[in-house]
């Protein structure tokens, strides 16, 4: 029998739905990269900067890559990007990454 797809868990005395336990699943799989952590220390060191300027900075061979590594993080609302004339700027989702740290930390408080 399988489970039904909104159930609940308990992690200590916090319940998360699956839902939002899938959405830090897949959150902490886009972080951990070498490629990925780089490009978020990048932005928070520089603010916002376009595609070619994190290739540049982070040393990726590719501008595929560059891509690929920014399409992954935007989809899970870590960066967010907006349109300067011909260059696309990309920042942190400071949201975001606010949300991941207090959850981690209500986590790690209740695991003790």
């Amino acid at each position: 029998m399988s489970k039904p797809k909104n159930q609940d868990i308990n992690v200590g005395q916090t319940r998360i739905d699956i839902q939002t336990l899938n959405k830090a699943r897949d959150v902490i799989r886009a972080i951990n990269n070498p490629v990925r952590k780089e490009i978020i220390r990048l932005l928070e060191k520089h603010k916002q900067l376009d595609v070619s300027g994190i290739q540049k900075e982070a040393k990726i061979k590719t501008q595929t890559e560059t891509s690929q590594s920014l399409a992954i993080l935007r989809n899970c609302n870590i960066i967010q990007s907006r349109t300067d004339g011909k260059y696309r700027l990309y920042s942190l989702n400071r949201d975001t990454i606010t949300s991941i740290a207090l959850n981690v930390a209500d986590l790690s408080k209740h695991s003790k």
